[in-house]
């Protein structure tokens, strides 16, 4: 705060709009992607201002996925692990990229960062469950033997795909459809 006092106002902000949002969606068990993408976007833009030109976001979001509907905060914990872990240890500039695209029923959401990766051991028990096991749970609960949730070295970095069933909101898509009639 006391070398930039610009970057803590926008820093303070952009925090304050992230807890306005996150209260204000607390009781809502799904979301659409487009709603979790705002409030991850404020997130980001917190980590931004903290991390500076260390780290580049590339958010690829096929438009056709932006009504799917999610669990409420999937994804900010799965973020949250890729700047903690992938990007804010390095000091060379590294890329946070965030991506959606619709296969027939299925909705998919890799986040990537191209840090370090982790070591094979490691790599074996984030699949096996270790860790993030409230987000486990929460998509087990919500898709029971319907939904993949997978962690993987890439060249170089690491992965996280997230594969659940496409829905929209029904009442959402009703009224689209009366709309236009």
């Amino acid at each position: 705060m006391r070398t930039d006092v610009d970057a803590a106002d926008r820093m303070m902000d952009r925090l304050g709009d992230l807890l306005r949002m996150t209260l204000n969606t607390s009781n809502i068990q799904e979301v659409s992607l487009k709603e979790e993408l705002e409030v991850l976007q404020k997130y980001l833009d917190i980590e931004q201002v903290r991390l500076g030109d260390r780290m580049t976001v590339n958010i690829d979001i096929d438009p056709d996925t932006l009504d799917a509907q999610l669990p409420n905060f999937l994804l900010q914990p799965l973020v949250e692990n890729a700047v903690r872990h992938g990007i804010a240890p390095r000091v060379e500039p590294s890329l946070l990229g965030i991506s959606a695209s619709r296969h027939a029923n299925r909705l998919a959401i890799e986040i990537f960062n191209s840090g370090e990766g982790v070591p094979p051991h490691r790599l074996t028990l984030l699949n096996q469950g270790v860790g993030l096991a409230n987000t486990r749970a929460r998509l087990e609960h919500r898709y029971p033997n319907d939904h993949s949730l997978v962690f993987s070295n890439a060249s170089p970095g690491f992965r996280v795909t997230v594969n659940i069933p496409f829905a929209v909101d029904r009442s959402m898509a009703e009224s689209i459809s009366i709309g236009a009639a």
